[in-house]
């Protein structure tokens, strides 16, 4: 079994032995939002769960550098990191928040981006996520082009293009192309991309994301 996959089913395991209610399967780069300004990420969970639902899936909003501001490699990113695109490449895409199980529940087979288990239920409204990929182009190349991936990872598909990934032909993005970010209340996740353009992906969905 690959490394992710071994890290995965740690968490599988531990879920289900540590003493709380929910769980959510997060990476450092993301923040995970209410899908309301006026409560916090722990109300809206406690909502979904009176309501008997016990998974959440959340849509992503990626923030990137743009041609006209490239650098934000520095502790205040969020603040100065102010343009995105919604990503989708299908849904549910980010289906990793659930309620505790009695048994381990699946993170492994879909590579942590969605939890399975006997009688899941999903909670209809998606919640927002900011997902900051990378800070500057010399941090892209940190983060993904200097990456050893696990080849039985890359044959699964759980790193897609970034497995491929070199860091010598990064194009930013121009801010006319991206959305500026105002709130999270006005986050907008209509007309996703499918593909990150820092991969080499252009493409964009048909329809509007579900919320």
């Amino acid at each position: 079994m690959s490394w992710l996959g071994l890290q995965l089913n740690r968490k599988a395991e531990l879920a289900a032995t540590i003493d709380a209610d929910w769980f959510v399967h997060v990476d450092a780069d993301e923040i995970r939002l209410p899908p309301h300004s006026g409560q916090t990420l722990a109300e809206a969970v406690a909502e979904a769960d009176e309501l008997g639902y016990n998974a959440v899936n959340f849509l992503e909003l990626t923030f990137v550098p743009t041609r006209e501001q490239p650098d934000h490699d520095h502790p205040r990113f969020q603040e100065t990191m102010r343009w995105y695109y919604p990503f989708l490449p299908r849904f549910p895409h980010r289906l990793n928040a659930w309620k505790r199980q009695e048994q381990p529940v699946d993170l492994r087979s879909e590579g942590g981006h969605h939890v399975a288990f006997p009688g899941l239920r999903m909670y209809p409204e998606s919640f927002p996520m900011r997902h900051y990929l990378y800070l500057s182009i010399e941090h892209a190349t940190r983060k993904y082009g200097k990456r050893m991936y696990d080849p039985a990872e890359v044959a699964a598909g759980w790193h897609g293009r970034r497995a491929a990934f070199r860091g010598d032909d990064v194009t930013l993005i121009p801010e006319s192309k991206l959305r500026e970010y105002v709130s999270d209340d006005l986050l907008d996740v209509s007309n996703p991309r499918t593909a990150h353009p820092l991969f080499g992906g252009l493409g964009r969905a048909e329809s509007p994301a579900r919320s």
